[in-house]
Parts: structure tokens; C-alpha cells; sequence
């Protein structure tokens, strides 16, 4: 039997947050490219912004912006809408980073530089996650 709730991955809207636009663009580009529905914004406010109007499933956020840093924005939201899938990304993954995604915010970390096809694998795997 088919459940009508379940939405197909290329439906739910991926949420990029960086300040960094040359690395913003290309991974909007990649999943774009590949169909999926994303938003990008260059910063923590604007994430707030289109969590308060959209159903976000997916947020990746890089580490190191101005404002508000990737690892606090995760934690806001985990705390804000905890169905929401996080991922953080940086160029410094510190053990420590890693492990506060991981407990603080309940994330996984992803290396930058991000290859085309590990970006795409795992926001498939978070939004597998997110309809389970």
C-alpha cells in the first residue's frame, strides 16, 4: 500500500546557508542540477526567515560565517524544529567540532572542499532520514 504522506526527496526543500557565495552558488548549482528544491541564503538570519514561512527538511550550513556560526544556527534549530535534518560543513574539523555537531546539535560534519557526488549522497541519505 502506498502512503500518501510520504513526499519524494526531489519534493522537500534543501536549505543552504553560507556567507561564502562562490561556495553557496556551486552547491545550490550541484543540487539544482540533480532536481532537487533548494534555497540559499548567506546568512543565520535569512535561514530564520525561511524556516518561519517554508518546511525545511534539510539545512547545510557552513561553520564559519558572519553573525551567527553554522554549529549555533544548528542548535537554535535542533532546539526550534528538531525534525529538521542538520548538516554542518567547514575546513576545519576540529574533534571537538565534530563532536558538538554531533551532541549539540545533531548533525553530522561534512569536510570543504565538497565533492559534487558526496554533497548529493548525503543530503539523499538526510532526506531518506527525514521521511523515516
Amino acid at each position: 500500500m502506498h502512503n500518501q504522506n510520504i513526499r519524494q526527496p526531489f519534493d522537500l526543500l534543501v536549505l543552504l546557508v553560507d556567507s561564502d557565495d562562490e561556495s553557496r552558488d556551486g552547491d545550490e548549482r550541484v543540487l539544482r542540477h540533480a532536481g532537487y528544491r533548494v534555497e540559499s541564503v548567506p546568512s543565520g538570519l535569512h535561514a530564520q526567515q525561511i524556516l518561519d514561512r517554508e518546511e525545511v527538511a534539510l539545512i547545510v550550513t557552513e561553520q564559519v560565517m558572519i553573525g551567527v556560526d553554522g554549529l549555533s544556527l544548528l542548535t537554535f534549530i535542533r532546539k526550534r524544529t528538531p525534525r529538521v535534518r542538520r548538516v554542518l560543513a567547514t575546513r576545519r574539523p576540529s574533534g571537538e567540532l565534530v563532536m558538538r555537531a554531533r551532541v549539540d546539535a545533531g548533525a553530522r560534519t561534512l569536510l570543504r572542499p565538497i565533492k559534487p557526488e558526496k554533497l548529493l549522497s548525503v543530503v539523499r541519505e538526510e532526506l531518506d532520514a527525514y521521511q523515516s
